[in-house]
């Protein structure tokens, strides 16, 4: 029979919310002002898969037919929020900063919600603004463009690389945990409902919710049950929420199949061990190589060593909460890591679990370090007024002032700064465009950020190398009556015209930095066969 820990009474006040929400906002500042300084902003500001956001609502703004294709991912919550800030009327880089601010106050939020010390609301503040913060300092140590190496906190601050799943995921980690420590079944009422409301959502949206969070989080209950941290009851409630909220998830997905242009099938190739194994360690190895990365890799592993310590510490003291957040914050990552090599997946973005859950291990630190059972010893008294105690509240107070007055003063300015200007190139072409009042082409990764800051994105449509319409998390309406007569082009990604009809055409050209723009005037270019 399982023993909760003793819980120390206390009142909930907002003040001690509020104190820790302000403390995550500056954070939350910093580590954007950071990652937009350095060629991490391109993934954040223009990055093909970033915009697809943006591009949804420009479609929907323009009054486009919605005809979309897209991955396995649809991207409903991450759209949600784009489109609630797009309603305060900023421009797209502007809107894209506030969504990484909100992101990462997101994550916060979800962390709190996971924090259970044992020790106090105050402790459990604390301790998730610690975990906040540890997060911020790794997402803080990634700085290169490149989308598939293993930087993958930032990735957080993103509109579309799996920003809600974590989300979701650690919410479903917290609603485990008060689930499971409740002491009857009315009283998980509330829990359960909200786990399978979570999973659907989860499920619906993104399907790697069921690698991410049901698979470790059963496969961890039954373990706790065995070790009877967790009654069976409350195994039952939460592996039924999950199952029937995943199934209600999938259900869901059906009516939208025609928008699903890759169900993600063909990401899994279970007969690829080795390659898997390979392209993993290899993209471990190099951000190995750099001290930013070897200091990533090494808080990331330590991290996972200490949740493997305190889970056994936790199941030895027979503490629920802790027991659950501490296990979870090492057994994610490790089923995650081994079923994406098992499967044969190689897709970096997969393992972002190794990196945010376990930083819940902070949030159960306190408990674990504490004894049993906490004695606070009343304030003395010295005189009349003057009590000790007070002066530790003034210092904490005063340091989470000092750090937003600072974070907005030297933050808020430079976000402002950078929220205001474009790429150069981007906007050469950008302008160029919207003077020719005609349509051209482009490759996926050359011209998603022009078309995603073009007036007109419908100016712009995109093509594969052979200049076929590529259906990849664009709008098909795009391509109806498309008449193109120039091609944007880059030195990555040339493109083969059919039938050499281009080559046979006058064009000039005109150079936009990065990019280059083959302008044939009044011809028109045939599109050719799509390729998705």
């Amino acid at each position: 029979m399982s023993i909760t820990r003793p819980a120390i009474r206390h009142e909930r006040r907002w003040p001690v919310e509020l104190a820790g929400l302000v403390g995550a906002s500056a954070i939350a500042i910093t580590v954007i002002v950071h990652l937009i300084s350095t060629s991490r902003a391109w993934i954040v500001y223009y990055d093909g898969d970033s915009l697809v956001n943006t591009l949804i609502w420009k479609s929907l703004v323009d009054g486009q037919p919605q005809h979309w294709a897209m991955s396995s991912v649809l991207f409903v919550p991450e759209f949600a929020l784009y489109a609630t800030l797009s309603f305060l009327g900023l421009s797209v880089k502007a809107t894209l900063t506030l969504n990484a601010i909100v992101n990462l106050l997101a994550l916060y939020a979800a962390i709190r919600f996971v924090a259970s010390t044992g020790r106090g609301q105050r402790w459990d503040v604390a301790a998730s603004i610690g975990a906040f913060g540890i997060f911020g300092i790794l997402a803080m140590l990634d700085s290169s463009t490149n989308r598939e190496s293993f930087e993958l906190p930032s990735l957080m601050a993103t509109t579309t690389y799996y920003s809600a799943t974590v989300i979701g995921v650690l919410v479903a980690i917290g609603l485990v945990r008060r689930l499971c420590d409740r002491g009857h079944l009315t009283a998980r009422r509330r829990e359960v409902i909200a786990l399978f409301a979570v999973a659907t959502v989860s499920t619906f949206t993104n399907p790697i919710f069921v690698a991410w969070a049901v698979a470790p989080l059963v496969l961890l209950l039954l373990a706790l049950w065995r070790g009877r941290i967790v009654r069976v009851g409350a195994l039952a409630a939460a592996g039924l929420s999950l199952a029937l909220g995943v199934g209600a998830g999938v259900a869901l997905r059906l009516p939208f199949a025609a928008l699903i242009s890759d169900s993600g099938v063909n990401y899994v190739e279970p007969g690829r061990l080795e390659g898997s194994l390979s392209y993993y360690g290899r993209l471990i190895a190099e951000r190995a190589q750099t001290v930013d990365g070897a200091c990533s890799l090494a808080v990331a592993g330590v991290l996972i060593a200490i949740s493997v310590a305190a889970s056994v510490i936790a199941v030895r003291r027979r503490w629920v909460a802790g027991s659950i957040v501490s296990s979870a914050a090492w057994v994610v990552p490790v089923v995650v890591s081994v079923g994406a090599v098992l499967l044969g997946t190689e897709a970096t973005r997969y393992l972002e679990p190794v990196f945010f859950a376990p930083i819940l291990v902070v949030t159960v630190l306190p408990g674990l370090l504490s004894p049993r059972r906490l004695r606070i010893p009343r304030p003395l008294r010295i005189g009349r007024r003057l009590r000790i105690g007070r002066p530790k509240r003034f210092v904490a107070g005063a340091a989470v002032i000092a750090a937003v007055v600072a974070s907005g003063v030297v933050g808020i300015p430079r976000l402002v700064t950078e929220s205001e200007s474009v790429d150069p190139a981007v906007q050469c072409v950008d302008n160029w465009v919207t003077a020719s009042h005609l349509t051209g082409a482009g490759q996926y990764w050359t011209i998603r950020a022009p078309k995603a800051y073009l007036e007109d994105p419908r100016q712009l449509v995109q093509v594969d190398a052979a200049l076929g319409p590529y259906t990849w998390l664009v709008n098909r309406a795009d391509y109806t009556n498309a008449r193109v007569s120039f091609l944007v082009v880059n030195t990555t990604q040339p493109l083969k015209l059919p039938d050499r009809q281009a080559q046979q055409t006058p064009h000039t050209t005109f150079s936009c930095g990065r990019y280059t723009i083959v302008d044939y005037a009044s011809a028109t270019l045939t599109l050719g066969p799509p390729s998705i």
